[in-house]
């Protein structure tokens, strides 16, 4: 049995409003980020896909402001190939992510650059499609 299975079956997915009017739900530890709920960007305030997720247009591009900022530790994009920035405007380390996949651990992957001594983890604060 898959985490989706698992999920409708335990009855475990609840839907609220997020922080910056996103639409969150809290998703089980083991969700499956290629659910239907997953459209374009999800972030997620867990590893492994658990916490909150909150459903973001790939156009969005900032998380300033919101409750998001700096508190994502899994991506996912199903549409379009997005990188993840550190910091606002797309400074900082980055994190590519390409469409159609996911990062369900941001501690692991240390950044590209510029200092790749730096994990992603509750990082995030902008992205941008490439």
């Amino acid at each position: 049995m898959n985490a989706l299975e698992r999920a409708l079956l335990t009855g475990a997915a609840t839907v609220a409003i997020g922080a910056g009017a996103s639409v969150a739900g809290a998703v089980p530890a083991q969700a499956d980020p290629w659910s239907d709920a997953c459209v374009y960007v999800c972030i997620f305030e867990h590893v492994g896909f658990g916490g909150n997720m909150s459903y973001e247009s790939p156009a969005k591009a900032s998380l300033a402001g919101s409750w998001w900022n700096d508190q994502t530790s899994s991506i996912a994009s199903k549409t379009y190939t997005v990188r993840f920035y550190q910091h606002e405007n797309g400074r900082g380390c980055s994190v590519l992510v390409p469409a159609n996949s996911s990062n369900a651990d941001l501690r692991n992957p240390y950044c590209a650059d510029p200092d790749p001594q730096i994990n992603m983890n509750d990082e995030i604060s902008s992205w941008y499609r490439p």
